[in-house]
């Protein structure tokens, strides 16, 4: 594993790469005047989040790694993120729920609970989180706020294309006094190395608020997977993504349809197919790049997707059967 320094020494090769948004790495100095919608078209919403660089696939579990260096000590605390297969109406538009918990040995220290949704551009929208600190007796609630409750409005979570809108100020989050998070995509072309694997031509995002100068990071992203690594600027605090939980991926056959007929996996997933009815069937691909052998009642069949792609299939013996495998 490779030692904090490094990362710190590779993002301030970064930092002096900057030129017109140089400015931007002194935290809290410049600002977006140009605060999100007030007003937000549910029509304009669709359901589940598919973007590129932040996918959401319910029941994928990622698992990070914080490190705290102090001094010649190192703390480590452990972040897991759930993207659960709950969703919540808030401003009037359904929106996909992902639980944060942070924990140092088996002390939870946090909770976040974040809802995003995706509009027909596809670009994401923060709704809203609500935050629980176990610092005290009593549980900190502060930085919490929901889209159209007093006056907090959506903000953007991830660009459908960040290539587009290189060092142009945003709102994260927008709760006045509350939560005023602002990001600017720096570049699309950063390589992160953490202990899950190397991952090239990320997308770096600069997060700072006015709220608190000192709370300043780099965002990278990695295509098919979401946030990668966390650079906190000005300390030598690092959160690095260590792994993802496989998801059980099943479909069924049953009443002459793939139920579901449309499934989404993380690269590296098995899907495996059962045949619930009394007349045989076959997954096959529609480019005939694989094909399975004709299952009878209660016959099962699995293939593993290891990269991203767009898969649609369909059963040989009933063409009319059509589903299709999201890899992503």
């Amino acid at each position: 594993m490779k030692k904090p320094i490094y990362f710190l020494l590779l993002f301030c090769a970064g930092l002096f790469s900057c030129r017109k948004d140089l400015e931007l790495e002194v935290p809290g100095r410049t600002v977006s005047e140009t605060p999100p919608p007030d007003s937000i078209t549910p029509a304009d919403f669709v359901a589940g989040v598919t973007n590129r660089y932040f996918p959401l696939i319910p029941g994928r579990t990622f698992r990070y790694v914080r490190k705290i260096a102090s001094g010649a000590d190192t703390v480590l605390r452990q972040v897991t993120v759930q993207v659960t297969h709950e969703t919540r109406m808030i401003d009037g538009v359904n929106c996909m729920v992902v639980r944060e918990v942070t924990q140092q040995d088996t002390t939870t220290l946090e909770e976040v609970v974040a809802y995003y949704a995706q509009d027909l551009g596809g670009t994401v929208w923060k709704f809203g989180e609500e935050r629980k600190a176990f610092t005290a007796a009593v549980p900190d609630t502060r930085g919490s706020w929901l889209a159209g409750i007093d006056s907090a409005r959506a903000g953007i979570k991830m660009h459908a294309n960040p290539g587009a809108h290189l060092n142009e100020l945003y709102y994260q989050e927008y709760a006045l006094g509350v939560a005023e998070d602002q990001g600017l995509v720096h570049d699309t072309t950063r390589t992160a190395i953490v202990p899950f694997g190397t991952f090239p031509n990320c997308v770096r995002i600069h997060d700072s608020t006015a709220l608190d100068a000192t709370a300043t990071t780099h965002q990278y992203y990695a295509a098919g997977i979401g946030l990668v690594q966390i650079l906190n600027i000005g300390s030598t605090v690092i959160t690095q993504l260590e792994a993802i939980d496989s998801i059980p991926a099943a479909v069924n056959i049953e009443n002459l349809a793939f139920v579901p007929d449309t499934i989404t996996v993380s690269p590296g997933s098995a899907v495996t197919w059962t045949n619930r009815e009394d007349v045989p069937h076959t997954v096959t691909a529609d480019d005939e790049s694989f094909t399975s052998p004709r299952m009878q009642t209660g016959g099962t069949y699995t293939r593993t997707f290891t990269v991203p792609d767009t898969v649609p299939y369909h059963c040989s013996v009933h063409p009319s059967m059509k589903a299709v495998v999201l890899i992503r």
